[in-house]
């Protein structure tokens, strides 16, 4: 919409300055071919310009409006929409976000539609009245071969005129023969010239751009010129000139007048008398004034500067249903009042507030949280935690229009006085919060650009840390005694990179007491790959201390394996299947080393149990993710140990690593033998059993989730499937349809399931009223293997049972959110 506006808005202003110029510098004068060509190519020209670009590489004045104020608080809507509001202590939806069915542009393309259509209705009319006065006067009609046109009367239902090549006559009884003889020739004149098709062209074009006033003066210019044409021709062949102004002057309008046609007399007679009398000499300065002027509009308009930055959003938020279900399954445990708004167009990728009068405002993507009734510490870090898990629901990447990455360019920007002074400089910009509660430590991330001149534009938060901080650090780089910067270079010029920057903030009590200041660590930019960035699987040179010890930053804390790298550690670790059925037990230890961003360049598998672990661990490690920095290093080494344990009966479990090396990761094992193997119960294949029901012809249920039966059920059912990461080869549908419903509304859902993968249907039997939910059911954990499928307890033998807990309340907190109903824990006998 904004595009179209500015188009808009540049169109007028194109056509505005082409009548401007010909008001001053046409207008009078009786160069009447040329101002006719003029006025005919001046609508196009002002279609054509916005629409042409040209890069330059210098700056220059420009009258789009992008990036303007205006256009942006078109874009941005001045109030939040409210998605859905979720009451304190009890859940009650108050008001959810339905579909909008128009939109601002559907009104706006409904009244340009409808104004177009009136005015090309009363085009149409009028054509249809001159057809009439055609017809009514076609029996005494005459083609005139000499002038080539046909004469038709009027019988004094209309004006004399002309239209394409026939001329309409009314015989007036008080006018000489010389005086008619002076109208038919003025009227030839316009058919000669063919003005009928100057003014149907204008016509429609004025259909069309209605809304541009410049068009309708344009077109009633035009008209004049056509009447100035035709009395010029008239006066050449006229002896006595004032008697064919007198006969302007005493024709007045009479009967129908069509502006499709060309009329001997209009209202503005008064300018034909004075074009009359004006001399015949051209003012050729003018005419040659023209050029440069227009040359100078194509440049004002269709020259872009190529170094300008244009900045998009591109942004991905869930479906409000499921938005719905996570806020009221985090209310279970977590008694706050929810708010959630969409907000148009964000500046910040996130923007977590300050907790004031019990609430707290937290923006992440165009999703805007309030949260309310927050008593308490244990509330507010609870909060933190569930804002943490909303973070994915809405996502925003920026994107900036003639603005390199960081990573792309030969010779990125960096400040002036090197990183430590500009760290230096944030440390002492950043004071101490007074908000009362905040997060104790946490990361920061800033997006910004250094333009070719070493300045920052465009600062925004790409992750909070929450409270003041975010505003205090936005203030810092963009203050006027900022720290310079020396711009970016890319093939041999300055250009404008794009700076993500991520500082990570710590609270020393000490310091706070001394300074008044957060303890803040340096920034980590994102840095380009270089060449020694590539894995190299045996490198062996380490970080030592000055007594030869090696440090270990996993341990140090200086880095952490994050959530990337623990997942697929966790993905594709496997137990080797030699080492099981010997028995082998035991820690393998991996030497990894990183860049400052966390990217592997190198790793050695130190100590391992034997060459098929070995061998799995370099296919492990090969496309190993980055890890995650937490304190500013050049490079990091990381010494990571993997224990592999059997639990089974008299394998000891190998002690664990994890206070020596910081962190452990532990691959679990069973049996050493097949006869061990034999005497491990025997599970079923664990697969997802989800229920679906048809409720009525307007609403069915799917695992928990209640979806309308529309033609967006599929993409709903998709939604759902990426949301609770089902695979769709093992989840089993179990289907149930309500008492009345139609075999069509069946078929439609099972399409819908089928389109998604979903093609393992276990239609339930019509003596079972509630289908099962296992949102309601504790979970079933044997020998630590959470188990989804419930039938494994018919399935096992109690005999080799050895003991059942049941877990409830703070027990389950080591299970996370699945353990809300409880946790059955089964410890089979080995």
């Amino acid at each position: 919409m904004a595009t179209i506006i500015n188009y808009m808005w540049q169109s007028t202003f194109c056509l505005a300055f082409f009548y401007g110029l010909y008001w001053v510098f046409l207008k009078n004068e009786k160069t009447f071919l040329v101002n006719r060509v003029y006025l005919l190519l001046s609508p196009l020209l002002a279609i054509i310009f916005p629409l042409v670009e040209i890069p330059v590489a210098f700056d220059k004045p420009s009258i789009s409006l992008e990036n303007t104020a205006f256009l942006r608080a078109f874009d941005t809507s001045d109030t939040a929409e409210i998605v859905g509001t979720f009451g304190l202590p009890e859940v009650t939806v108050t008001g959810s976000k339905l579909p909008t069915l128009w939109e601002i542009t559907d009104y706006l393309l409904l009244i340009y539609l409808l104004v177009a259509g009136i005015l090309l209705t009363h085009l149409l009319w009028q054509y249809f009245q001159l057809r009439q006065l055609l017809e009514k006067g076609w029996y005494q009609t005459v083609y005139i071969l000499t002038d080539n046109y046909f004469k038709v009367p009027t019988y004094g239902l209309a004006p004399v005129f002309s239209f394409f090549d026939k001329v309409f006559w009314e015989d007036h009884p008080h006018l000489l023969d010389r005086e008619k003889a002076q109208i038919m020739e003025h009227e030839l004149e316009h058919v000669r010239q063919r003005h009928s098709y100057d003014v149907l062209y204008y016509q429609l074009l004025s259909t069309i751009f209605w809304f541009n006033p410049m068009i309708h003066l344009m077109r009633m210019a035009l008209v004049d010129l056509h009447e100035y044409q035709a009395d010029a021709r008239v006066l050449k062949q006229t002896e006595n000139k004032l008697s064919y102004a007198q006969l302007i002057a005493k024709m007045a309008f009479k009967g129908l007048d069509l502006p499709l046609g060309s009329y001997f007399v209009r209202s503005t007679t008064l300018n034909r008398i004075l074009m009359l009398k004006r001399p015949q000499k051209t003012n050729w300065f003018k005419l040659l004034m023209l050029v440069p002027l227009m040359v100078m509009l194509f440049g004002l308009v269709s020259m872009k500067t190529k170094e300008g930055i244009t900045l998009f959003n591109q942004i991905s938020t869930r479906p409000v249903h499921l938005l719905k279900n996570q806020v009221l399954a985090a209310q279970d445990s977590l008694q706050v009042g929810i708010k959630i708004k969409n907000m148009k167009n964000p500046v910040h990728y996130e923007r977590i507030g300050a907790l004031e009068n019990q609430q707290l405002v937290a923006q992440l993507g165009e999703l805007s949280y309030e949260f309310s009734g927050i008593q308490t510490e244990h509330d507010y870090f609870r909060v933190l935690d569930l804002i943490e898990s909303l973070r994915s629901n809405s996502t925003m990447v920026k994107r900036y229009e003639n603005a390199l990455d960081f990573e792309s360019v030969e010779q990125q920007p960096i400040p002036a006085a090197g990183w430590e002074s500009w760290y230096n400089y944030l440390q002492q910009s950043l004071h101490a919060s007074r908000e009362g509660l905040r997060p104790i430590s946490g990361s920061v991330a800033l997006e910004f650009i250094i333009d070719q001149e070493g300045k920052i534009m465009h600062p925004v938060i790409k992750k909070s840390f929450g409270g003041t901080v975010d505003q205090q650090l936005l203030d810092a780089i963009s203050h006027p005694d900022a720290p310079v910067w020396i711009p970016g270079a890319h093939a041999g010029s300055s250009v404008p990179v794009v700076v993500q920057a991520s500082l990570f903030l710590t609270e020393d009590a000490g310091k706070r007491e001394q300074s008044g200041r957060e303890s803040l660590q340096p920034p980590l930019p994102i840095a380009n790959p270089a060449v020694s960035d590539r894995i190299l699987p045996n490198a062996t040179s380490v970080n030592k201390t000055a007594s030869g010890e090696t440090i270990n930053d996993l341990k140090s804390g200086a880095i952490k394996l994050g959530d990337a790298a623990t997942r697929h550690f966790l993905k594709n670790l496997t137990y080797p299947k030699t080492d099981r059925k010997e028995a082998t037990v035991g820690t393998a230890l991996l030497k990894i080393r990183t860049n400052r961003m966390g990217k592997v360049l190198s790793y050695e598998i130190v100590d391992s149990l034997s060459p098929e672990t070995r061998e799995m661990l370099l296919t492990v490690l090969k496309d190993l993710p980055p890890l995650e920095p937490v304190s500013p290093k050049d490079n990091y080494l990381v010494l990571l140990p993997i224990t592999f344990q059997l639990r089974d009966q008299g394998i000891p479990l190998p002690p664990s690593q994890k206070r020596l090396y910081g962190e452990e990761i532990t691959v679990n094992g069973y049996g050493k033998s097949n006869a061990v193997e034999e005497r491990k119960p025997v599970l079923p294949a664990l697969h997802k059993k989800v229920s679906l029901k048809i409720l009525n012809k307007d609403y069915l249920t799917i695992d928990g989730f209640t979806l309308p039966l529309s033609v967006g059920l599929s993409n709903s059912i998709a939604s759902i499937v990426r949301l609770q990461e089902w695979n769709k080869e093992t989840t089993e549908v179990v289907f149930y349809a309500a008492e009345g419903v139609k075999m069509e509304t069946i078929q439609r859902v099972q399409e819908a399931l089928r389109s998604n993968g979903l093609r393992k249907i276990n239609y339930a039997d019509q003596f079972q009223s509630e289908p099962f939910d296992s949102t309601k059911d504790p979970l079933l954990v044997i020998d630590g293997v959470i188990q989804q499928d419930k039938r494994v307890l018919t399935t096992t033998n109690p005999q080799k049972i050895e003991s059942i807990q049941v877990m409830k309340g703070d027990q389950t907190d080591l299970f996370g959110s699945k353990a809300k109903n409880g946790v059955i824990l089964i410890i089979t006998k080995k």
